[in-house]
């Protein structure tokens, strides 16, 4: 099945974002870099 996954953000999510700790922006990052590929080997991007 192929889905879209959407983000939705308020208009100062950016900023919010900015703020969240170091080690918590990395966590983030790394997850969704590990979801890509899990995605991308699956052939759902």
């Amino acid at each position: 099945m192929k889905y879209m996954l959407i983000m939705n953000t308020p208009r100062d999510g950016y900023t919010q974002y900015m703020n969240w700790p170091k080690k918590i922006i990395e966590a983030n990052n790394a997850f969704m870099q590990a979801f890509t590929k899990k995605l991308s080997a699956a052939g759902e991007l």
